[in-house]
């Protein structure tokens, strides 16, 4: 967009560096940053800005309590000062900043070799998935960047911290009562659904009010559970935003064009750079429908399962693949963030398992282009129960014999890993783990599981859209139109043991994301001995939940951080 011949000719360029983090490498982060700052400058821009602890990536957790690391955040800021020294450009970043025994969650402005400003976090979130107040003590201090134009004029800067700009923002409140003509926030805010939505009408409605633009510059990538997409909007004072594309690295570079005396500037000359790393793995695009309810899930997937290996060192995943639904889509996402040739599936048919399971993964195989082994477990089930017949005498078949053949599966999975390379990708769902429907040490077995917060139905929905996105049924659909089965006794369904999952999810939604009661679940339409049951299996897995890998969060309330219950308590919420 050309900037309107009628504006006064004082420019002010920013950008927003949506950039992909590592927790912890402190060296490669300070120089991506440097790397972009050096571009920045190239190009003549005034303002470049990262997300909220950027240096030593977002959360670093109690790494925040060693003196070592925090030493290595100080040298990181040192060179980060040396490096700015005879640059134009201001760079405003994140850091743990110490003063005394206090620790801080600091924006520094860097300019030409000095440190020129610097806002401490003021509200610290305290609730879900964040836990600052255990290592942060709240800033106190409110004031404006000065920032210093080429033509001598100035602009009046807000500085914020994530939680500073939500809700009632008071800091940054403060700030637009002081002056403030522009108003910069540095986040790390993580995905969930609706999320962005909820993120971009917050702002919106902050800028219609105070009638000041905002740039919002938040964090993309994974870190163990959490997702963060990014997102990073400019927001004009009228409340009109162009964003980054959400899931990926991105510069969004923002000219303003005005008067900084009188505070009447123009922003619409907007543009958003891709920024391609290589080694950041095979992230699918989100395709057609960015915004799809889908496609965004899957991408958040993607992301947080292409993060977990990158930055944990490990390119090999192995997956059991029995014919099933979760398993088919597991294994789909990571052939495609992995690439094909850097997942095995592993088929280990038992005396029930049906002829078409076998069929349904080998066609997933042949469709994803992954490496197969078939490994049947027959051998190892009969010895197992040859030896514990002395001790099995007498009593009936039952969910014992069932969770050994998992247990079986679990464990060659394990060996084939470790002997190779990799890691187990655990293919449960949310619907399962919620109600125990999963076999601990067996199914449950593995370093990472992509589908842990997503419900059984939406692993469908999420498996018809990506078959309908490919332009093929990578996923079979016999898979998607039979029965689920866990195939460890004759003729087993799912729905021997659980409500149809339709329903099951249904009331799942209600007690944990919307943490209603039994009673009022009850009350609001469904069938009393139906909840009952279904908040009795609820209750009783914690165990299982507490003992399951880490997996992406999708939802407000995932199994993780977000929901922290007593393994044991006396509290009977079926009367509640």
């Amino acid at each position: 967009m050309n900037r309107p011949d009628t504006l006064p000719n004082t420019t002010f360029r920013l950008a927003l560096a949506q950039v992909n983090l590592a927790v912890g490498d402190i060296i490669g982060n300070t120089r991506r940053m440097g790397d972009l700052l050096r571009q920045a400058d190239a190009r003549g821009l005034d303002l470049l800005v990262f997300p909220e602890l950027s240096v030593c990536g977002y959360p670093p957790q109690d790494l925040l309590l060693r003196d070592d690391f925090l030493s290595a955040c100080e040298r990181a800021v040192d060179e980060i000062i040396a490096f700015s020294t005879g640059k134009n450009t201001a760079m405003i970043f994140g850091v743990p900043e110490r003063e005394g025994d206090a620790l801080f969650n600091t924006a520094l402005v860097v300019r030409n070799g000095q440190v020129v400003h610097k806002h401490r976090k003021q509200k610290l979130p305290n609730y879900a998935v964040f836990d600052e107040k255990r290592w942060f003590v709240p800033g106190q201090i409110t004031g404006l960047y000065r920032h210093q134009l080429s033509n001598g004029q100035a602009m009046h800067l807000g500085i914020s911290v994530c939680e500073d700009i939500w809700d009632t923002a008071e800091p940054v409140q403060a700030q637009v009562d002081m002056g403030a003509q522009l108003l910069i926030n540095l986040s790390a805010s993580p995905f969930a659904r609706n999320k962005p939505e909820q993120r971009l009408f917050m702002l919106q409605e902050h800028t219609r009010k105070w009638q000041r633009p905002i740039a919002y510059c938040n964090l993309v990538g994974a870190q163990d559970g959490l997702v963060f997409d990014g997102s990073s909007p400019f927001v004009s004072a009228d409340g009109q935003a162009v964003c980054c594309p959400a899931f990926s690295e991105n510069l969004l570079t923002v000219t303003g064009y005005g008067n900084p005396e009188t505070g009447q500037w123009d922003w619409t000359e907007t543009d958003v750079i891709t920024l391609h790393r290589p080694q950041v793995l095979k992230s699918p695009a989100l395709g057609k429908d960015p915004d799809s309810h889908a496609a965004r899930l899957y991408a958040a997937m993607a992301l947080a399962l292409g993060d977990y290996f990158r930055k944990s060192g490990f390119k090999h995943a192995w997956i059991g693949l029995s014919g099933g639904i979760d398993s088919a889509l597991t294994a789909a996402l990571a052939a495609q963030t992995l690439g094909p040739e850097n997942v095995t599936g592993v088929l280990m048919p038992s005396r029930y398992s049906s002829d078409h399971s076998l069929e349904d993964a080998k066609a997933l195989a042949d469709n994803l282009g992954i490496e197969t082994r078939t490994v049947p477990i027959e051998p190892v089930f009969s010895a197992y129960l040859e030896t514990l017949q002395p001790f099995f005498a007498g009593t009936k078949s039952d969910l014992t014999e069932e969770n050994l053949q998992a247990r079986i599966r679990g464990n060659l999975l394990m060996a084939m890993a470790n002997k190779h390379g990799g890691l187990v990708l655990a293919t449960g769902n949310k619907s399962e783990l919620a109600v125990g429907y999963s076999t601990l040490y067996g199914d449950m077995a593995g370093a990472f599981a992509p589908l842990k917060d997503l419900y059984k139905t939406d692993v469908y929905a999420i498996a018809r859209w990506l078959n309908e996105h490919s332009g093929e049924n990578l996923i079979p659909e016999n898979t998607l139109t039979k029965p689920p089965s866990a195939e460890l006794r004759p003729d087993q369904k799912d729905a021997d043991s659980l409500p149809d999952y339709d329903t099951l999810d249904t009331i799942l939604r209600e007690l944990i994301e919307k943490r209603r009661g039994v009673q009022d679940t009850i009350a609001s339409g469904f069938d009393a001995d139906t909840v009952h049951r279904v908040a009795q299996l609820l209750r009783v897995n914690e165990h299982k939940r507490f003992q399951a890998p880490p997996g992406p969060r999708l939802s407000a309330q995932a199994f993780d951080s977000d929901r922290r219950l007593p393994l044991s308590h006396a509290f009977d919420w079926r009367l509640w």
